[in-house]
């Protein structure tokens, strides 16, 4: 989990309340892009700021991976009660300081012997499922002599990297097993990592009704279907039996999430990758005057606002400034990444 603050305007004060409430030892820590801070949970997490010298405010930082979240529920640090830590415990403390989420990952794991990465990759290769997903990916290796060996190790990817939502299923019996030498039977691991804004949305849903809202976070973004139905609308297929003994019973909690602003950057990059095929076609079929014609009619449309964007974005771009650069300039800045 990654939460972070903007402006902050006392984000050093800040970063000490972070240190008493989440077990610091007191060992100060650097990070990139100019953060510096102090340990959490042990050594295993980080409260961070970066400063602004002009103003006094900062931007804070608070990285808890995986390791660090079990510090807080296992030694019980957010309840007021003799009852265990909760998920929702964690999440209110960030909600409750103004903090919102950069990433968090939320899991189910499944001991059904039907669930495997090879069975998600079957339904995927089927196209037996409803979600907005377009890439997938698979990291595996085996032995050659023993092809039967083939995903029993390895992830299978849904989403990208670069999105708001990237699943990995995973085989977590033979993680444990690997880490720790003990074999807890057969395990599968759906992870969702989950970024930008649906970040802080699943932060809200899991503060407001704790862990038991993550198969619906899980079934509002992707529903495996019966590849067996032969209903010829997907969104009509039965979902999976597998998949319904998993998420079955809960109500899909869709995000809602608002489209990203428009910049030169993301618009160049829609028409090279989405456009430039369309245009050539047209190009080709002697359509391209109509298509000039339609510029001419749409130059009036654009703004002064605009045109100064894009004359700075090709400065940019002169200069040898990244595409980073660009977008941290022209957006809404102040959050910290990881």
């Amino acid at each position: 989990m990654v939460a972070s603050k903007a402006k902050d305007q006392r984000p050093a004060e800040t970063v000490v309340y972070f240190g008493k409430m989440l077990d610091s030892t007191g060992e100060v820590v650097k990070w990139k892009h100019g953060y510096e801070g102090i340990d959490l949970c042990g050594g295993l997490g980080q409260a961070l700021f970066r400063q602004n010298q002009s103003n006094g405010e900062g931007d804070v930082l608070i990285r808890l991976p995986g390791r660090a979240l079990d510090w807080i529920r296992d030694r019980n640090l957010l309840s007021e009660s003799e009852l265990n830590c909760t998920d929702a415990d964690i999440c209110r403390l960030f909600t409750d300081n103004d903090f919102e989420a950069t990433r968090i990952d939320v899991a189910m794991d499944t001991n059904d012997p039907a669930v495997s990465p090879q069975l998600v990759r079957e339904t995927i290769d089927a196209q037996s499922f409803t979600g907005h997903i377009k890439k997938a990916g698979l990291a595996d290796s085996w032995d050659i002599d023993k092809p039967e060996t083939a995903y029993q190790n390895g992830t299978f990817y849904l989403g990208s990297r670069q999105s708001t939502r990237y699943l990995r299923v995973y085989n977590k019996q033979a993680e444990v097993l690997k880490a720790t030498g003990q074999d807890i039977g057969h395990l599968t691991r759906f992870e969702l990592e989950v970024k930008g804004e649906a970040a802080t949305k699943v932060l809200k849903q899991i503060e407001h009704y704790g862990s038991y809202c993550i198969p619906s976070i899980f079934a509002g973004w992707i529903n495996f279907r019966d590849s067996k139905d032969d209903n010829a609308r997907m969104d009509r297929k039965d979902v999976a039996d597998w998949w319904d003994r998993m998420v079955g019973g809960y109500e899909p909690i869709v995000l809602g999430l608002t489209r990203s602003a428009t910049t030169p950057e993301r618009s160049l990059m829609w028409l090279k990758n989405g456009v430039a095929k369309t245009l050539a076609l047209a190009d080709e079929f002697g359509l391209m005057p109509e298509i000039q014609a339609a510029m001419e009619n749409a130059r009036h449309k654009i703004k002064e606002s605009e045109r100064k964007q894009w004359a700075h974005f090709e400065e940019c771009r002169k200069t040898g400034k990244s595409a980073a650069t660009w977008e941290s300039a022209t957006t809404k800045g102040g959050q910290a990444h990881e």
